[in-house]
């Protein structure tokens, strides 16, 4: 079995090989036989449809570039986060979109599975609201496209990582299901990170007591990343759309830096439009 550094390597290069304009797609020989891509909106993907929207990508897109930065690696699971963006200048027959001639640019993660040197699984997770709204899927008013990659870099601390991943399970377990205070969220988040704590603050108001549940961990050094299911009931308002009393269930991925026993800086991406689908019958499918 290659060891960490080395399996840091082959998916990171393989991000970048596949997914910017003069690659050739994924290589096979990476891959498992049964290799399956879990997409938070088209769902499950294996290799030759995988390869199908990755040739369709880079057939729609003028200057289509990835950038990898702040890996990390624990066990099997590789965590890559990325910025991709591209000038959509050309329709993307596969999923039938038609182009739009404006550039374009999304932060997200790509997270791995490995057995012994084979890419046997991978989550890609990234802020699809923006990406619809970039493309033309759905109109309305969302988050500017982000002009660079996130600041993430792994870095020493005085955290282990099997410190810093068994405070996040803390911290988790802890405001999941329960009410979420300030005082409770400064038991864990630093001053650094007053983001983290209003958005907490916000979803707790439109989703009260919602839960968190870990599905995948992974940490190096002072960064740890989980990619959590949220689970919780519409009971305030949410972006303007008012309480309705509906069960929600989405996902988010998130990268924590953690220092001296307390979050200092995050970086997030949620499924917003499966949260929005719940609480409301007019978004649409976004299979991007």
């Amino acid at each position: 079995m290659i060891g960490s550094y080395s399996h840091k390597m082959v998916v990171a290069r393989e991000l970048e090989r596949a997914w910017s304009n003069g690659g050739h797609g994924a290589r096979e020989e990476l891959y498992s036989p049964g290799f399956v891509l879990h997409h938070v909106q088209a769902g499950d993907l294996y290799l030759p449809r995988f390869q199908q929207l990755l040739a369709g990508m880079r057939a729609a897109n003028e200057n289509l570039r990835m950038v990898w930065h702040g890996t990390i690696a624990e066990g099997d699971y590789i965590v890559v986060p990325y910025f991709l963006s591209g000038i959509f200048n050309r329709d993307f027959t596969v999923l039938g979109i038609k182009a739009t001639d404006k550039p374009w640019a999304v932060n997200g993660y790509m997270l791995y599975r490995m057995e012994g040197d084979l890419i046997t699984e991978a989550w890609a997770f990234y802020d699809t609201m923006s990406m619809a709204l970039q493309w033309g899927k759905v109109s309305g008013v969302g988050l500017a496209a982000p002009e660079s990659p996130w600041d993430i870099a792994l870095s020493n601390g005085p955290a282990t990582s099997h410190h810093a991943k068994a405070f996040i399970e803390r911290y988790l377990d802890t405001l999941s299901g329960h009410q979420k205070s300030r005082d409770l969220l400064e038991q864990f988040i630093g001053d650094e990170d007053s983001n983290l704590q209003a958005h907490i603050l916000a979803t707790e108001a439109a989703f009260p007591c919602y839960e968190l549940e870990p599905q995948i961990m992974a940490a190096e050094s002072v960064l740890v990343f989980a990619l959590l299911q949220f689970r919780g009931e519409h009971g305030g308002d949410f972006m303007g759309i008012p309480p309705l009393g509906r069960e929600v269930v989405g996902s988010a991925a998130i990268m924590y830096r953690v220092a001296q026993e307390k979050i200092v800086a995050h970086w997030m991406v949620t499924d917003s439009p499966s949260v929005m689908r719940r609480i409301t019958d007019e978004l649409p499918y976004v299979p991007i």
